[in-house]
């Protein structure tokens, strides 16, 4: 048998890792977002403590997407009086995804772990470029 090196055990095959299934708990369009989102992250992104978070995430973007479609089907949006209300509810929703999202790492410039991606000089000369 032909010796291994140590890297050979450090690397982890990719069918071995564990993503967390969503809670039993949630519908079924809630569940969907959890897999997606849980699926386009780092498998090691989220942690137990983190679950509830990504829970209300899931469902929040589930009452978001609902609220859109009540918005399509509104036929007199401005003399309808329940347009007022699901602005006010959408607006709501909305920012508190959007706030669930940014606690959780989710948006783009929040998980953007490259340090070019940080540098605010980026792009730009330097001095003994000039």
């Amino acid at each position: 048998m032909p010796r291994r090196v140590a890297a050979d055990f450090a690397v982890v095959p990719i069918d071995k890792i564990d993503r967390p299934p969503p809670p039993e708990d949630i519908p079924e369009a809630a569940a969907a977002i959890w897999r997606a989102v849980i699926s386009n992250m780092r498998p090691t992104w989220f942690s137990p403590e983190n679950f509830a978070l990504l829970q209300t995430y899931c469902v929040l973007t589930v009452e978001k997407k609902r609220l859109e479609a009540a918005f399509s089907r509104l036929e007199d949006v401005v003399h309808n009086p329940n347009y007022e209300r699901l602005i006010a509810r959408h607006d709501k929703v909305a920012t508190q995804a959007l706030a669930h999202a940014r606690a959780l790492r989710l948006t783009p410039r929040a998980n953007a772990t490259n340090r070019e991606a940080r540098d605010p000089l980026r792009g730009m000369q330097k001095p003994w470029e000039l």
